[in-house]
């Protein structure tokens, strides 16, 4: 079983930095949906959003890192974050199983994703997009490549 892990980690290297269209998307749903709620404005506008991501870190999340990242679902298996995601807004017009079976496959084809999106605060790491991808990523045995944006000077 570990080495099954190692090799699947070592396989899966496709980790991309979203494009502006995702971006704008997680602006404008993430951010201003949610991340605004908590955080207070820190991007008043789309550019300046954009000119955080553009300095964020890229950084490989191991399992013990993850505990740290605030709000992350961590489910154990498809089935857990199947149920998770009858929850969300997005459900079923965007996210669904047939959404979900397409990160597996993207994964086990080595095809791309966008890194998710963590926030280091000045009180610590939160999810701010990508949870879903994250959590496939681990069930697959992949550690993922996220882009942490420090905001510990505005949170």
């Amino acid at each position: 079983m570990k080495l099954k892990r190692i090799l699947k980690e070592a396989s899966y290297s496709a980790w991309r930095m979203p494009d502006s269209k995702n971006l704008k998307q997680e602006y404008n749903v993430e951010y201003k949906h949610h991340v605004r709620n908590w955080a207070g404005d820190i991007w008043p506008t789309y550019n300046d959003f954009v000119a955080d991501v553009k300095k964020a870190k890229k950084t490989k999340v191991s399992n013990s890192m993850d505990k740290s990242i605030g709000n992350r679902s961590r489910t154990k298996n498809k089935e857990q974050l199947l149920r998770l995601i009858k929850g969300y807004a997005s459900y079923p017009e965007f996210r669904n199983e047939k959404s979900i079976d397409n990160l597996y496959s993207r994964i086990d084809n080595n095809e791309s994703l966008d890194m998710p999106l963590v926030l280091k605060t000045s009180s610590g790491l939160q999810i701010m997009a990508g949870n879903t991808r994250m959590d496939v990523a681990f069930h697959q045995g992949v550690s993922p490549t996220v882009l942490v944006i420090d905001v510990s000077d505005k949170v």
